[in-house]
């Protein structure tokens, strides 16, 4: 008999073999369970003793509760930054560990870290691993060591701006998730809605920050479209963006049709915003809204009609818009990874009405 890491030879003399198997979760829950078996030398079901006796093939004691030690570390450590992917210990190179070992050692220790990074005092750092990635913010401390910090925790602000000697007074300030590009949207592996919603309570999308949102919501749906490692949770973080979108400017026709096309990609159109895309395509001065409103309603002769009119160098730009990955209901992960321009970042922390 199976389960977990665990294999159970039923004969007269009952007999357990256990092999650390799974994530990190999954290990941890199976070698709590081997340290109480170990223990009582019994595994109960439901309160019967069903099998008495019980010996292992491996690890003593001693070396289980260390190893359990060393799990609870890590599975604290995914649970505070959210990390939804799956991460299989034995699957995991050593330079991968080595990453986990520094997250743990700044966010749960509280200890700065050594980075091979470049000399400065504010990093925007990619923790990679091959399932995905973990983005982190480095902050310079003493003796050239950084203390980690978590982005899309709320606490923390960046300012975008298409002109780096902005003064940051005169620049609406946006949590540190919109800091992300798309690659890191498309990698990330701790995103979080609840997390966003509470970063947005705390620093909210305004008008003099409108488009910037804008702009980084669509590199978050052509992230999803491109094969999103964390697709379902990044989903629900452009929908409330859409959703914040459309309540500081209701008539916007372009707020109007993220917010539809993240819900057709949900499979969640209602009649309501069906009727509210023909008032687009019927009464619409614009031929971009025209013609995504009627993607979305499925009527792709009628938005082809409508990109026809577009001029050539607009249309080359909407081209890459990603209501266009809808067209003929197929999804395209062409010109994945592209950036969309250039903009200066300025990350501040918020703390006590100063920033650093």
């Amino acid at each position: 008999m199976y389960f977990g890491g665990f294999t159970a030879r039923l004969n007269d003399n009952p007999h357990f073999d256990f092999k650390f198997k799974g994530d990190f979760k999954s290990q941890l829950k199976d070698a709590r369970l081997a340290r109480e078996m170990a223990i009582n030398g019994t595994l109960w079901v439901e309160g019967i003793p069903l099998f008495q006796g019980i010996k292992f093939n491996e690890a003593t004691l001693d070396d289980m509760n260390e190893r359990i030690e060393n799990l609870e570390k890590v599975v604290n450590l995914l649970d505070l930054l959210s990390v939804k992917v799956p991460l299989i210990p034995n699957e995991m190179t050593d330079f991968e560990f080595d990453q986990l070992g520094r997250l743990g050692a700044s966010l749960i220790d509280g200890k700065e870290v050594p980075l091979g990074v470049p000399d400065d005092d504010l990093v925007n750092l990619n923790m990679e691993f091959t399932k995905g990635r973990i983005k982190a913010i480095a902050m310079r401390g003493e003796n050239n060591a950084y203390r980690l910090c978590d982005p899309l925790e709320k606490g923390y602000v960046c300012a975008l701006s298409n002109h780096p000697d902005d003064a940051l007074a005169n620049i609406a300030p946006l949590p540190t998730f919109f800091l992300l590009n798309r690659e890191d949207y498309c990698r990330a592996m701790n995103l979080d809605t609840q997390k966003l919603k509470e970063a947005l309570e705390e620093v909210s999308i305004v008008e003099a920050n409108a488009e910037a949102a804008c702009y980084k919501l669509l590199d978050m749906i052509l992230a999803y479209d491109d094969g999103a490692v964390c697709s379902s949770e990044l989903l629900q973080c452009c929908l409330l963006i859409a959703e914040k979108l459309c309540g500081l400017e209701g008539s916007s026709e372009a707020y109007r049709v993220n917010r539809a096309q993240i819900l057709k990609r949900m499979d969640k159109m209602t009649a309501e915003i069906e009727d509210d895309l023909r008032e687009i395509a019927l009464s619409s001065q614009s031929d971009q809204a025209k013609a995504s409103a009627y993607i979305l309603l499925n009527d792709h002769a009628m938005a082809e009609k409508c990109i026809k009119n577009i001029p050539e160098q607009a249309r080359a730009e909407f081209e890459k818009w990603p209501i266009v990955n809808l067209l003929n209901g197929e999804l395209s992960a062409k010109q994945a990874f592209e950036t969309k321009g250039t903009r200066a970042i300025k990350i501040m922390q918020r703390k006590k009405n100063s920033s650093i």
